[in-house]
């Protein structure tokens, strides 16, 4: 025989009651976590916007690559140092920027090798002074992102 057929109505309603109560705390924390989710989303937005203000605001030209080289930000100053075309811009991968400033530059071949050798040594830092066919002479400090604990995200330069 099932026991279900031995339950009396008050159990059963007094079951159904424990059932409601805890299907209650369960909703109470789920909307909690979404909360939680979304005042740490905000927070994630106000610091990335901070981040291109401040980037933006700069007299520096500034360009930051992820841990994978992919580019993450150009600044309006870099653009206009560069005259970059706004089709180099949209490309997410970066991929089109690096072939163009080299193209710029008096020396492409030191130039390039100087970009792959701080791309092989991620954690180093690095200040040198790039040439452009133009006659103008930019000041490159580049060094690594990284957090309290050391680890590296990418590339500021």
């Amino acid at each position: 025989m099932n026991d279900y057929q031995h339950i009396t109505n008050e159990e059963l309603i007094e079951e159904l009651k424990e059932l409601r109560h805890k299907y209650d705390s369960l909703e109470i924390l789920y909307h909690k976590e979404i909360d939680e989710r979304k005042q740490i989303e905000n927070a994630l937005q106000f610091k990335n916007a901070l981040l291109e203000a401040q980037a933006n605001a700069s007299l520096d030209g500034i360009l930051l690559f992820n841990g994978d080289n992919k580019l993450l930000l150009v600044n309006y100053r870099f653009r206009d140092l560069l005259n970059v075309p706004p089709h180099i811009l949209e490309d997410k991968e970066g991929l089109l920027l690096f072939p163009y400033v080299i193209s710029l530059s008096k020396y492409p071949e030191e130039f390039a090798e100087r970009a792959m050798y701080l791309n092989d040594r991620n954690n180093e830092a690095s200040i040198d002074e790039i040439e452009f066919k133009s006659g103008m002479i930019l000041e490159r400090y580049s060094a690594p992102v990284l957090d309290k604990e050391g680890k590296n995200y990418g590339r500021i330069s």
